[in-house]
């Protein structure tokens, strides 16, 4: 099977899939199921890749689009968030997420904000994890440790093969997977067998532990992956968030909300695709969907959503120490500190209050952010760069400019990019922040 890892979260509204298949070829033994194309890894040494997450948090009415450089390999991830996208909503601190760095192996978890200049380190703890008590992509580090670590015990190798034959076999529907350091004991019971397809049911001994997984292929590729996790819900108190819903567009209290003892009720679809590392030709991850099923018959209320691409080996696994550090060494990055420096001074305030020498370097660096994003091509630092131009035209008053150039460009990059809702949500953003220019917090016009 493949050898895959996850990370869920460590930011408020954060959350990241380090799900990579690492080569897949066929394979054929003396069993019964020796027809089947087993996916299992072939091993192409670390692999880097771009990502963009799309997050739905209903309950909290909020929509994020987050993107990040990720490498990953059998033994370690690693990922820089590079944007976010909307940043209006928050303009005094824009993007918090941005500039956030992870690394995580089989015994550290490291958490770097670049721009703030702040460091977490953490071992991977060792207690079973209890009540997930956060359910509005609010993960704390300490949940985020639990995740990476389940998802690196689940995980199924090609030493697990002989046991998911034994379950296929007649009259013999249980095997236990064989002892494997660090994982927890698992049986396995196998499901709708043939060429093309393989589902099975993965347990522990926690009772409240098992999920279902379906591999589809097509002339030995592997086309799909789909897991499936039970609900397990625990009712918990406590809680306070104000939120917008459809059924409550004007806003809403939420003072209790369901908890859960393993992220049950959800469905992963992972759609896979050829694709060249190197020498390797292997079948990766192209796009990955979170969602509930259980008001869903026949598909997912998406959560989550990740596409990847512009897949690349590396020869060298970024270590705990250099991840992050690409921000700090950016040309740009002093620079890039001035600028909200300014941002936090002068945003919403008078044109009239701006101090002449910083209205002077904030209408430079406007002209030089828009003829980079010309030149860029990579969407996240193109988007990065024509949002300080916006931001630094409407505060010396150049809205002219930021309407007929810097927001147009904007819009069109998220769009083409297939961000349409984020798009719109960042487009209602400006248009409210430009509605109270210069007025109190809460004045609106007559």
């Amino acid at each position: 099977m493949t050898r895959q890892g996850t990370a869920r979260g460590m930011v408020p509204r954060l959350a990241a899939w380090g799900s990579v298949c690492i080569g897949l070829l066929s394979f054929a033994g003396d069993s019964p199921s020796a027809t089947v194309n087993w996916p299992v890894g072939k091993p192409a040494g670390a692999v880097a890749f771009d990502g963009v997450i799309e997050e739905d948090a209903p309950l909290a009415g909020a929509q994020t689009a987050l993107f990040l450089e990720y490498a990953v390999s059998p033994q370690a991830i690693a990922y820089d968030i590079v944007w976010a996208e909307p940043c209006w909503g928050s303009i005094h601190f824009p993007c918090p997420p941005t500039g956030t760095s992870l690394y995580a192996d089989e015994s550290r978890f490291v958490v770097r904000h670049a721009l703030n200049d702040v460091e977490w380190k953490h071992s991977l703890p060792h207690a079973p994890r209890g009540v997930f008590r956060h359910t509005c992509g609010n993960y704390p580090i300490d949940e985020s440790r639990f995740a990476l670590q389940q998802a690196t015990a689940r995980r199924l190798t090609v030493g697990d093969i002989p046991a998911i034959e034994r379950a296929a076999r007649p009259f013999d529907f249980d095997s236990p997977l064989q002892d494997r350091p660090g994982m927890p004991p698992a049986r396995v019971i196998t499901r709708d067998l043939s060429d093309d397809r393989i589902r099975f049911i993965i347990s522990t001994q926690d009772p409240h532990e098992a999920w279902t997984s379906e591999y589809r292929s097509r002339e030995g590729k592997l086309e799909s992956l789909l897991c499936e996790h039970t609900e397990v819900k625990v009712a918990v108190a406590g809680f306070e968030i104000n939120a917008k819903t459809s059924d409550f567009p004007d806003g809403v209290v939420i003072d209790r909300l369901p908890a859960r003892r393993h992220a049950g009720g959800r469905a992963a679809l992972v759609e896979f695709a050829p694709r060249s590392i190197g020498s390797v030709d292997v079948d990766l991850p192209t796009r990955i969907r979170v969602g509930t099923y259980d008001s869903a018959p026949g598909g997912l209320n998406p959560l989550r959503r990740a596409t990847m691409s512009n897949y690349r080996g590396l020869g060298v696994m970024p270590t705990a120490e250099t991840v992050g550090r690409r921000f700090t060494s950016d040309p740009l990055f002093d620079r890039e500190q001035m600028f909200r420096r300014h941002l936090a001074t002068w945003w919403n305030r008078p044109v009239v209050d701006v101090d002449p020498a910083d209205a002077a370097w904030l209408s430079t660096f406007a002209d030089d952010c828009l003829g980079m994003a010309r030149e860029e091509p990579r969407l996240p630092i193109r988007l990065k760069l024509l949002f300080m131009a916006i931001a630094s035209d409407l505060m010396v008053g150049n809205g002219a400019r930021a309407d007929a150039e810097g927001l147009p460009a904007h819009d069109r990059a998220l769009r083409e990019a297939g961000l349409g809702a984020i798009a719109d949500l960042a487009a209602a953003q400006v248009a409210d922040i430009r509605a109270k220019w210069g007025r109190p917090e809460g004045d609106s016009e007559e």
